[in-house]
């Protein structure tokens, strides 16, 4: 995926799934070795070859990103569905806004302060051109 591009659904259902399918957690790492702690013992789950020089130099960090990812991955996941989550709520707060300035301006150009009305039509098309940009730059 290239940098700055956003991922779509079909991408974190195949995240979230290989997430589901792994062994459950939570893992740890002992030297080289990674373990799944499970209710009837330690299951290794993974080893980190140190074959390779560059490797060998980064094992530990390596292992612990490992280590670490099974519990990472799921509490991102439960972010990502957060944020989409308040995003949609964000979203259909600005449409009822926009529905509301859209009566108040109604009402004011049927009055004599045209003033008013103008200054409500202008509100209600910047919080329109806002609610087009969130849309275009969906997560």
């Amino acid at each position: 995926m290239e940098r700055g591009e956003g991922m779509n659904e079909e991408q974190l259902q195949a995240i979230e799934a290989r997430a589901n399918a792994a062994t459950p957690g939570p893992w740890r790492l002992d030297t080289a070795r990674i373990y799944a702690l499970t209710a009837t013992g330690a299951r290794e789950v993974a080893v980190v070859t140190k074959a390779d020089p560059i490797v060998r130099a980064n094992a530990a960090h390596n292992g612990d990103f490992i280590a670490h990812s099974r519990e990472d991955v799921r509490f991102l996941l439960d972010r990502l569905k957060a944020a989409e989550s308040r995003i949609r709520e964000l979203e259909r707060i600005a449409e009822d806004a926009l529905g509301m300035l859209d009566a108040v301006a109604d009402a004011r150009k049927d009055s004599e302060n045209v003033t008013a009305a103008i200054a409500m039509e202008s509100v209600a098309r910047h919080l329109r051109q806002r609610l087009t940009t969130l849309h275009s730059n969906e997560v």
